[in-house]
């Protein structure tokens, strides 16, 4: 429902306006009178109509000037100028103000209702590309947001290290990074049984707490078969953040954990964005010696701290787990015995081999089996039989060569049947994976992004999908890509580095090459044939 203002100094007139509108049976709410320039502003201010109905001569402030004002204070408003004088300068100084329609007393009835109908089906049309806008821009900041997660996520494990290409990526994301910031990464990890708990809300918290410090943090989540929330926090140039206000930020996480279900490993300082996964491998680390804390009261502990006492081991770091989980995903059968004999192989050099430590290795790398099993919904009985479930408990005479046989058997075997169960089953996952690319075209996705989160090898993938789809997987991402961008100029008033962030190309330059080249013209000359012409006619590109 719409309000309308008429003002005009003479009674009859403006009363015999305001009840053709009335009764025109359009889909107005409610119709006000004022009877002069002055008095027109002062209620339009008050009740802000969505069309104006101004005669041009009137007392204290004649119309232009009433128009001029309001323009000021309701720039959307419908002005529909109705005048005795058939004036060619008033009606171009109307028309200089953007007066929806200039027309002529006495007003006629069917004229009236006919500009009125024009007025009400222009503001609605105003109203539907302003929410399509909005939803645009909402749809805009979530996968920038998303984008700004999966780089976080890039840098946190060591997937993107070259200076250059992260200080371009993160100027097209908009993420004030520098190259001089001083950085702490914080891992927080659920123990127990966090059912019904709202990572949302702790994420809120966290961000409310940080925004009015002179730090910014990025936080990306992780799934591994337990919950964790991986925090990257940079100071304000080159404030070093410190012991001090970590512990604090700490302390304020945990106050959401009631029940003391959570945990927080924390890194050292470091400088520079080619130090970042190092930082995260430290606050890792850190976690899987939380059995050091101290102080019961305490849920959060450093690395440099655990890395001090003579308790801590080095035998099985973060960054072994993650490239023995990622052989054995992708079936590399002579990386996984590798990597386990490289794990041996370190303890003979750099620690004083016992009996703690080679069951303390044994049982890590077990867990770590184990939890990949059942990632995958399975059992160790169902993989390995009971032939093997004896792998499960650490034998009672051992060496580091018996071990080091024994867990890579358990492995090899994991291993091969995941690649069996893979094999059985390409079809539907291609079909899976085509449909997270349909749905994240938006995202960074490259061949080692997509054979990492469905743990295959970038060969198979790429042979996979070609012979499914009959296209290359790069081919088949710039298609879509390409389709996506043209629909969103065909149907929105968006700017080409607008649609290049929507479509997943953080560089503008790059995204102009590639739509020439996918349709033949650049993506400013299609969108200058879609926006409206005021005369003459515009050359068509494409179709």
């Amino acid at each position: 429902m719409y309000k309308v203002l008429v003002a005009d100094d003479e009674k009859w007139i403006r009363k015999g306006i305001a009840k053709k509108t009335v009764s025109s049976g359009l889909a107005i709410e409610e119709v006000f009178e004022a009877s002069d320039g002055q008095e027109a502003y002062e209620l339009a201010a008050k009740v802000r109509p969505d069309i104006i109905l101004t005669d041009i001569k009137m007392p204290y402030l004649n119309g232009l000037e009433f128009i001029e004002k309001i323009r000021e204070l309701l720039p959307t408003v419908k002005v529909i100028v109705t005048s005795g004088y058939a004036d060619f300068e008033y009606a171009r100084c109307a028309l200089q103000l953007k007066v929806f329609k200039y027309i002529l007393k006495t007003v006629d009835d069917d004229l009236l209702k006919k500009t009125l109908k024009e007025a009400i089906k222009e503001i609605e049309e105003e109203k539907k590309k302003s929410r399509e806008f909005d939803e645009l821009k909402v749809k805009l900041m979530e996968r920038t947001a998303l984008l700004q997660k999966s780089f976080i996520s890039q840098l946190l494990n060591g997937k993107i290290s070259d200076q250059d290409y992260i200080l371009r990526k993160a100027k097209n994301l908009e993420m004030p990074l520098e190259i001089h910031s001083y950085m702490n990464v914080m891992v927080l990890q659920l123990k127990g049984n966090s059912t019904g708990f709202s990572y949302n809300y702790l994420i809120s918290q966290i961000y409310k707490f940080t925004e009015n410090t002179n730090y910014t943090c990025y936080i990306c989540e992780n799934q591994q078969g337990y919950k964790e929330l991986n925090m990257l926090l940079l100071s304000s140039g080159a404030d070093h953040l410190g012991k001090t206000k970590i512990s604090l930020l700490s302390k304020e996480l945990l106050k959401n954990f009631p029940d003391s279900i959570a945990f927080i490993g924390i890194s050292k300082t470091v400088k520079g964005y080619t130090q970042v996964n190092k930082a995260y491998i430290q606050a890792i680390d850190a976690l899987k010696n939380k059995s050091l804390i101290k102080n019961k009261n305490l849920q959060f502990i450093y690395f440099e701290d655990i890395h001090a006492s003579n308790a801590y081991s080095t035998c099985f770091t973060s960054e072994d787990e993650r490239t023995l989980i990622y052989s054995i995903e992708s079936g590399n059968y002579a990386d996984i015995k590798k990597r386990i004999t490289m794990v041996f192989k370190n303890i003979n050099t750099n620690m004083q081999i016992t009996t703690k430590t080679l069951t303390k290795l044994y049982y890590e790398i077990v867990l770590l089996l184990e939890n990949l099993l059942n990632k995958y919904n399975l059992t160790v009985s169902q993989v390995l039989g009971e032939d093997f479930i004896s792998l499960l408990n650490t034998p009672k005479e051992f060496s580091p060569e018996q071990l080091n046989n024994l867990l890579t058997l358990f492995a090899l075997k994991v291993s091969e049947h995941l690649s069996s169960a893979k094999r059985e089953n390409a079809k539907t996952l291609l079909v899976t994976i085509k449909k997270y690319i349909d749905n994240n075209y938006f995202e960074d996705l490259t061949l080692d992004t997509i054979s990492q989160k469905f743990y295959i090898s970038k060969t198979y993938f790429s042979q996979l999908f070609k012979k499914e789809t009959g296209k290359t997987f790069i081919n088949y991402l710039t298609m879509l890509r390409m389709k996506h961008a043209k629909q969103l100029f065909k149907n929105n008033n968006l700017k080409v580095h607008e649609v290049a962030r929507i479509v997943g190309y953080s560089d503008p330059l790059y995204f102009g090459q590639v739509f020439k080249k996918h349709f033949g013209f650049l993506p400013s000359e299609y969108a200058s044939t879609l926006a409206p012409k005021h005369s003459g006619q515009g050359r068509k590109i494409g179709g």
